[in-house]
């Protein structure tokens, strides 16, 4: 799985879920959130430009209650049948705007899944695991999902905040 810590590339394109506490708290104020309802509305009737409180990116907020109140199967289908086209609608549309969903979860909640194809998987609160990056992005994007990386000076190591997938198809 590819790493960056340059996170600001997600608001320039593709799709993201974002779950570190400080960068999510940066992002609350460069970007006014918007509902996941009010998300899935979106995708009904672009105009040609995104309107001008979408030219920074469009924040997301409500993924988590869809991960861990819905049953796993009706998750990952709600993911990969309706949030998913909205996503492919929204960037096929407006091809410089980023989508990030923001999570109040714990990083512990997500982890990565090596195998043939790298994965990234919710673990719900009754530790069942969600294919998060296949529900969400395809399991055709596991190539390209990149791992978002915070590091603060002085720091040894950096925490992940986050994963990224540049464009689904």
């Amino acid at each position: 799985m590819k790493t960056t810590t340059n996170y600001t590339l997600m608001l320039r394109g593709g799709s993201s879920v974002l779950f570190g506490k400080k960068e999510l708290s940066e992002l609350l104020t460069q970007i006014e959130p918007i509902s996941l309802r009010e998300f899935l509305l979106l995708g009904d009737d672009l105009p040609d430009d995104p309107p001008p409180e979408f030219e920074d990116g469009i924040l997301v907020s409500g993924l988590e209650t869809v991960l861990d109140a819905m049953p796993v199967g009706e998750a990952e289908e709600f993911l990969a049948g309706r949030l998913r086209g909205v996503i492919q609608q929204i960037q096929n549309h407006w091809t410089r705007t980023g989508i990030v969903f923001g999570c109040s979860l714990s990083e512990k909640a997500f982890r990565e899944k090596q195998g043939v194809s790298e994965s990234v998987v919710f673990t719900t609160k009754d530790d069942t695991e969600l294919a998060l990056s296949d529900a969400l992005w395809g399991r055709s994007q596991s190539g390209d999902i990149m791992r978002l990386e915070h590091k603060e000076p002085g720091e040894r190591e950096s925490r992940r905040v986050g994963y990224h997938v540049p464009r689904i198809s």
